[in-house]
């Protein structure tokens, strides 16, 4: 795409594309002549050619089906713990205080599950149209087979702008709790709730906000106890390997996960714990596909089936993420394209997102929060002081229906000196990497090996620096360059997080979703997670 590092030549006739460096004519309907400085007479018309990002709204050519803002679904558990421990309560509360935040045109729908799945038919759309929907009543549908389950209604029914049945919509959520705390089952069929949640969604594509707490032990894609293996482990050896596992999804959930990209439905996952009797929910299957569908996953430890008049500080920090979550902007159907110039190719992404193919990536899901990390190696020798392009095309649709083209153009300087890579190195964007590469291992190996690894790899850079740039210093001496004098405090505190180090405090649902959180964490964000921030609280009469 062009971008303010192409040359046009031959009086604006020609440019040269600064990635592969082939001259291409000018369009009739593009050309521009160059002023007595080389530079298109029309540049500040041109904002593809003065900015290094820049929109395009695309035409019909770059849609597979035609643009919409995405359906949102919520899917919440209603089992007797979700009963107990306020989680019912508590999501449709908020889930009912933020509708009236949600622009008219969101399409949502509700349906909730134990050991069978309830779905919630809305008042007919024409009887919304006449004016009678707030005397209207939203209708409980069971499907009691969680083995094959099946959407008794058209999506029409079950999926309806917020703006037509806000009110009937406030009002079903303010009666759940009531009507499905008289008889809660006890198991959970998570797994039939996001089949049917897909069935939904396939047609259109859309999002899942799933809010849930024990193990899928019914219906389709159930899953089984497999920490108690881990716990009966005889060795430290085998109780590693064990976690390992752990940490690794079940095979039927990452097929079930790609079939959610092909359909471009994006999950969203809210995690509660069970307490002591309900600790393990195997998430990093149910989590994965948050991972591999660019959705957000948070984990509330500190719910439990408590007494009702026990305060719950979880359900202040619910309402803030939810709210953050549903009201942050976004994009949906996000295919991604990186580009680069002669001598580098990308090697490795790592961002918790489904590859397609060798060149493009599918984002079904993509939002202020989202972002990627991208390894360059070189194929061929660059020149000392030549430029170095990288280009990156997202295709997407906004939340208003409009499918846009975003480009991002980076221009490096390269180098042949040592010296000059420690000098203007960026320890953020170096310690943000290493602890992507370090959450994408730790499911291919032991954590006291990804550890280890990691401290390797900062002996190594601090090695070479010491070697080409500070050989005349003194042997026992600590040398440390200036743009990474705080690598080993930062580097050591990584080891340290919860998604890494060692300890038989640290659930394994809990440590697989500060992996897939610290996999979606900006640069900036990655410092406060690596080494969490301290306030001075004052109490009493104590000075601030």
């Amino acid at each position: 795409y062009m971008n303010p590092f192409v040359t046009f030549i031959d009086g604006g006739r020609t440019f040269v594309c600064n990635l592969c460096g082939s001259a291409t004519e000018v369009p009739r309907e593009y050309f521009c002549n160059l002023g007595p400085d080389g530079v298109r007479r029309d540049i500040n018309e041109r904002p593809e050619l003065l900015r290094g990002v820049c929109e395009f709204l695309v035409p019909k050519e770059y849609m597979a089906r035609p643009p919409r803002c995405p359906p949102l679904l919520f899917l919440i558990e209603a089992t007797s713990f979700s009963v107990r421990s306020g989680l019912l309560a508590n999501a449709c509360a908020i889930l009912g205080s933020l509708l009236t935040e949600l622009p008219d045109h969101t399409e949502v729908g509700v349906v909730t599950f134990d050991d069978a799945l309830h779905f919630h038919a809305l008042p007919p759309p024409d009887v919304l149209a006449a004016g009678g929907g707030s005397d209207e009543k939203a209708k409980l549908l069971v499907c009691p087979d969680a083995e094959e389950p099946c959407v008794p209604l058209p999506c029409a029914r079950l999926i309806m702008p917020v703006g037509l049945v806000r009110s009937a919509l406030q009002d079903l959520l303010a009666q759940l709790p009531h009507l499905l705390a008289e008889a809660p089952g006890v198991e959970s069929c998570l797994g039939a709730a996001l089949s049917a949640a897909h069935e939904m969604l396939a047609p259109t594509g859309g999002r899942v906000v799933l809010l849930s707490a024990l193990l899928p032990t019914r219906g389709v894609l159930k899953l089984k106890d497999r920490s108690r293996a881990a716990a009966a482990s005889s060795s430290a050896s085998e109780s590693s390997n064990r976690e390992k596992e752990l940490l690794t999804p079940m095979a039927e959930w990452s097929s079930f996960a790609k079939k959610l990209v092909a359909a471009q439905v994006s999950v969203h996952g809210f995690h509660f714990a069970g307490g002591a009797t309900h600790s393990f929910a195997d998430l990093a299957s149910v989590s994965h596909l948050s991972r591999s569908t660019g959705g957000a996953t948070f984990i509330y430890p500190e719910c439990s089936a408590a007494p009702e008049s026990a305060p719950r500080a979880w359900a202040t920090r619910l309402h803030s993420e939810l709210r953050a979550l549903l009201l942050r902007e976004s994009g949906w159907e996000g295919v991604l394209r990186m580009r680069c110039s002669t001598g580098l190719r990308a090697v490795s992404y790592s961002g918790g997102v489904h590859r397609a193919g060798d060149v493009d990536f599918d984002l079904p899901s993509v939002d202020a929060e989202t972002t990627l990390s991208i390894e360059f190696e070189h194929e061929a020798q660059l020149s000392h002081n030549s430029v170095a392009y990288v280009q990156a095309a997202l295709l997407y649709t906004t939340d208003a229906g409009q499918r846009r083209l975003r480009v991002i153009n980076g221009a490096l300087t390269t180098t042949t000196h040592m010296s000059n890579v420690f000098r203007y190195a960026d320890l953020e964007a170096i310690l943000n990497a290493l602890m992507r590469q370090a959450m994408m291992q730790a499911t291919t190996h032991r954590l006291h090996q990804v550890r280890e690894q990691l401290v390797d790899k900062y002996v190594g850079m601090l090695a070479v620096y010491r070697k080409h740039c500070a050989a005349n210093s003194a042997s026992g001496q600590l040398i440390l360059p200036e743009s990474l004098k705080l690598l080993p405090l930062f580097g050591l505190s990584l080891t340290k997080s919860t998604a890494l180090r060692a300890g038989a405090d640290i659930k394994i649902d809990e440590r697989v979703v500060r992996i897939a959180q610290a996999c979606r964490l900006s640069v900036a964000a990655a410092l406060s997670f690596i080494y969490p921030l301290l306030y001075h609280m004052p109490m009493g009469d104590e000075p601030p």
